[in-house]
């Protein structure tokens, strides 16, 4: 689920766009997020990476950060997260929009396919999607201050392989795994003893 929030149109959805600038001048910001609930309750996250497609590339970098709102993919804006619901700031900047820590970067200096590594706080988010998906709202990637927007195609993309991934290494509980191994084993049937028709 993706889209871009943007000043200069501050009440215009790009939801159904497939691709999306981040920029600081004007200022624009891409919100994404993935569905995590397929990973068991109690697994412990590793690492985590996001691979986005670059369309345009730029020399600036650009920061990520968790969000806490839950924003709307075909009604977020510049001035809403939602229909009829404000960012307490505009472009998610308000206290309580998103975490203040920065979480990884976007360094995309020529296009092609780029890997954000999260750090420590990252991989902490993340974890924390897993144990309450219910608090999962994704991230932002934003920079207000610089002066050059990257271009990074989403998931309208076309093609499947051009569309945002989040790449997530864990363990899972281990009660999870066991009924993996058992899960894969073949059945076994008891019968009873061999009987003879006369």
């Amino acid at each position: 689920t993706d889209t871009k929030i943007a000043s200069k149109n501050s009440s215009t959805n790009y939801g159904n766009n497939s691709s999306l600038t981040i920029d600081g001048d004007p200022d624009e910001a891409g919100l994404f997020r993935w569905d995590v609930s397929a990973i068991s309750l109690g697994s412990s996250v590793q690492s985590v990476s996001i691979e986005l497609t670059v369309t345009g590339s730029s020399k600036d970098s650009y920061e990520v950060y968790a969000l806490h709102r839950a924003w709307d993919e075909l009604s977020a804006t510049w001035q809403r997260y939602a229909s009829g619901k404000n960012w307490a700031g505009k472009g998610a900047s308000g206290s309580g929009d998103q975490q203040p820590t920065v979480l990884g970067q976007l360094n995309a200096s020529s296009t092609g396919v780029y890997r954000i590594n999260f750090n420590a706080a990252g991989i902490a988010a993340v974890q924390a999607w897993i144990n309450d998906p219910g608090q999962n709202y994704g991230i932002i990637i934003k920079y207000y201050t610089t002066s050059r927007a990257v271009e990074v195609s989403t998931s309208e993309a076309k093609t499947a392989s051009q569309r945002p991934k989040l790449v997530i290494n864990y363990t899972s509980p281990p009660a999870a795994r066991a009924a993996l191994v058992m899960g894969s084993l073949p059945p076994v049937v008891e019968v009873g003893p061999n009987l003879t028709a006369v």
